[in-house]
């Protein structure tokens, strides 16, 4: 399977994902069964196929001149040099943001947030994923604020 192919795969998965939690309030259960664990999964089985089959190819060219590796910008820079690469940090980042999306719903829930309340965090957790969970932190304080003002009359 080609890596266009297989990128087109994953963002599919993950839509399908995002699609459940979106819908959540009409299939709650259903949904975190989709969204948190059989997307992530499948997107965490793709990652390690393609960091596995990554580690047994050609290693990255460094255009940076740092070797690869997570202990300087440069060395990171040189790990994305390849298109497998890049696209076994995509299916990374794709799984995880779904994960913290799935999250949110549940807290959401949980706390009994409103969904169309948690639908921007969504979105933004989909778009920019750590702008999202900061956003829903906030929504999620002010909830907690305006329950205990609500308690206390």
């Amino acid at each position: 399977m080609s890596l266009d192919a297989i990128f087109g795969a994953i963002n599919l998965v993950a839509m399908v994902g995002w699609i459940a939690l979106l819908a959540g309030p009409l299939m709650p259960h259903l949904s975190q069964r989709i969204a948190a664990l059989a997307c992530p999964a499948i997107l965490a089985l793709v990652y390690v196929a393609l960091l596995v089959s990554g580690l047994v190819g050609d290693p990255p060219s460094a255009t940076t001149g740092s070797s690869p590796g997570f202990t300087t910008l440069d060395g990171v820079a040189a790990i994305f040099t390849t298109r497998q690469a890049v696209l076994t940090g995509w299916a990374h980042y794709l799984a995880f943001d779904l994960l913290v999306g799935a999250w949110e719903a549940r807290e959401a829930r949980r706390r009994g947030i409103a969904h169309w309340k948690l639908m921007p965090c969504l979105g933004l957790t989909f778009v920019t994923g750590p702008l999202g969970f900061l956003v829903f932190l906030a929504l999620r304080t002010a909830h907690r604020s305006n329950r205990r003002e609500i308690d206390a009359f």
